[in-house]
């Protein structure tokens, strides 16, 4: 097992440096002391258990971190999974909005403060007032990057997590390793994250024998088309559970916007079509063709084969192995017979 190695070396050596498997955008050394991070805007956190730091410039902090404020859904799962959720102090979504069960309840009990609104920018004096040891947020994101500097110049410890522009689903799940060294919880974070790629691997190669079905993702709504980006994550999910995504050139991660025409055109012939928009997404194919009717020329919405995101699929970057058996399951009715999809929901 790696895992013992990486702490013993750790002791017997001052810096030690383990490469990541998936993610790009994040560095991690362990140390003595603790780690030391690297965040995907290339500042660097000294994080000592002790309270003694390595002659280096870095950001200082004491771990485990106690106090903290997530403007990032993502970063909340992966705390999730570390059962660090106790140290929330602040959010950027109301309850409505929130689907990890303690936070929404910390929110309705006034424990946790909502200090953004989505990707707006924070009311800064009522963040500082929370006084957090940090705050997890992203840059890939106009008024986020303006945010980010904002909070450097009060001298807010604010790190950089922009999982959002990895390719791979384990890529995003990586930042457990991440986060997890904030905590002191490092080792908990590797094995957490290698229990999931095992999952995920084990599905994926089960699904490489399985039809390829022609599948559609993109939202259109209020007369703008939105659509996964072929290196996107949500792209990644669509070949590894064996589906052929229509999409699969167009160059980029995260989202991006096209004209209607190019969608239909591309999208024509899908037998399978995601809604992408997890919130406010049609309960009904009616109403989807209510909001969109050009998209009734798409196979699959003419065959019923339509599915729409749940509202809480991008607060799940901790369960990769189950979003990934739903879309499996999407594409492939007749697999897992016992198991009942969670991520995604089918629009009839």
């Amino acid at each position: 097992m790696l895992y013992p190695l990486v702490f013993f070396l750790a002791v017997a050596f001052p810096f030690t440096s383990f490469p990541l498997d998936y993610a790009r955008g994040f560095k991690v050394e362990v140390l003595r002391e603790g780690y030391k991070v690297v965040d995907s805007e290339g500042q660097v956190f000294l994080l000592s258990r002790t309270g003694k730091f390595p002659k280096r410039d870095g950001i200082k902090l004491h771990i485990p971190v106690k106090r903290v404020v997530s403007l990032s859904s993502s970063s909340l799962s992966l705390m999730r999974a570390l059962g660090v959720l106790n140290s929330i102090c602040g959010v950027n979504m109301a309850p409505s909005w929130c689907y990890i069960d303690p936070v929404k309840k910390g929110l309705e009990e006034g424990r946790i403060l909502q200090v953004a609104r989505g990707m707006g920018e924070p009311n800064y004096e009522l963040l500082a007032s929370l006084k957090p040891d940090v705050v997890f947020t992203y840059t890939n994101f106009p008024l986020r990057k303006k945010a980010f500097d904002r909070m450097r110049s009060l001298g807010i410890a604010v790190a950089a997590m922009n999982d959002w522009g990895e390719t791979h689903p384990l890529g995003e799940l990586e930042w457990i390793k991440f986060v997890g060294a904030f905590f002191d919880r490092y080792r908990d974070a590797v094995n957490y994250f290698e229990r999931e790629k095992s999952l995920v691997l084990s599905l994926e190669s089960f699904s490489k024998d399985l039809r390829k079905p022609a599948v559609a993702a993109g939202t259109i709504h209020k007369g703008r088309c939105y659509l996964w980006a072929g290196g996107s994550i949500g792209a990644k999910f669509i070949d590894m559970a064996g589906g052929d995504y229509v999409f699969k050139d167009l160059k980029g991660t995260g989202s991006r916007r096209v004209s209607l025409e190019f969608f239909l055109e591309r999208a024509r012939g899908a037998d399978v079509f995601i809604y992408t928009l997890p919130k406010g997404a049609p309960g009904s194919l009616k109403e989807l063709l209510q909001e969109a009717p050009d998209l009734r020329v798409i196979k699959a919405v003419s065959k019923g084969r339509v599915f729409s995101l749940t509202p809480y699929f991008y607060q799940s970057a901790d369960r990769p192995h189950e979003i990934l058996k739903d879309f499996i399951k999407a594409f492939h009715p007749g697999v897992f017979k016992s198991w009942k999809i969670k991520y995604l929901r089918e629009v009839k």
